[in-house]
């Protein structure tokens, strides 16, 4: 909460819309002149005139309120995500999340005396490194529905078939009904597989983040060494392709709150080693 001393500099300085300078200078810049053309004791009226007006205004709870928004994005910290991301993982996670941000760091060191390049590799493997924090995060709920399903899935298959088998030697209107219980199995054992198939992505996803870093790691150090850079750059450049597809995927999935999440903040250093 500002103090009063904040509230009396602004109406000190206070400015309507549209006035290029503040009234209040305007106020005692004619005060001078008069007082000193005129009568020096315009001063102490002038004084009276302006300690009312400060206080008038500094007390004004409007005029506080507009002192308040005008401070609020200067005084109002960003949340960290990465944080409230790192928080939601169990240890075999943070590990994995420590290692690949480790191998980035020394990608980045590999190339500390080349800015420009420096620069270009920094933004991508900062995206690398968010996304698959964001894909670790997302894990669990995808596990959630195929881990505890695997006994049931084998029950839901056995029961399928009997259905189908009592539905085969019954009549048209049993038969009908059996049928609408083989048809509601059936699609649980669907969403089953698909689950199975999100969790296979996921899972596929997470290793070629990691593998794409240490492919990049190599050609840095035979870029360092001085043989050829061009497969670092070519691998760098179509980095940003397989990123956005990733993110796209989470979008279609609904595993992410919103497109605000996708932008990676700065590479830290690995909470563990």
């Amino acid at each position: 909460m500002p103090g009063f001393g904040t509230y009396l500099r602004a109406a000190f300085n206070a400015r309507p819309l549209g006035m290029p300078v503040p009234p209040n200078w305007l106020f005692l810049a004619a005060t001078a002149l008069v007082a000193w053309f005129v009568s020096p004791g315009a001063v102490f009226i002038a004084a009276g005139l302006e300690i009312g007006y400060l206080a008038a205004l500094a007390t004004n709870q409007r005029f506080r309120n507009l002192i308040d928004a005008e401070l609020l994005p200067r005084t109002t910290t960003r949340p960290d995500r990465r944080a409230a991301l790192l928080g939601q993982l169990d240890d075999d996670s943070k590990r994995e999340q420590a290692t690949l941000e480790g191998r980035c760091l020394k990608i980045l060191t590999l190339h500390a005396g080349d800015s420009s390049l420096v620069d270009q590799q920094e933004e991508q493997l900062a995206q690398l490194t968010w996304l698959h924090l964001r894909l670790l995060a997302a894990r669990p709920a995808v596990r959630a529905v195929v881990l505890p399903g695997a006994a049931e899935r084998k029950d839901l298959t056995r029961r399928l078939r009997d259905l189908e088998q009592r539905r085969d030697a019954a009549s048209s209107d049993l038969a009908h009904s059996i049928e609408g219980q083989a048809t509601i199995v059936r699609t649980r054992l669907a969403q089953f597989d698909e689950a199975q198939q999100r969790t296979d992505y996921l899972e596929a996803e997470l290793d070629r983040l990691r593998q794409q870093a240490e492919l990049i790691y190599d050609q840095s150090l035979l870029a360092a060494g001085g043989t050829d850079g061009s497969g670092l750059s070519s691998s760098i450049a179509s980095l940003g392709d397989s990123l956005a597809n990733t993110n796209r995927w989470l979008r279609d999935q609904r595993l992410t709150a919103d497109s605000a999440w996708e932008e990676a903040p700065p590479l830290r250093r690995p909470v563990a080693q």
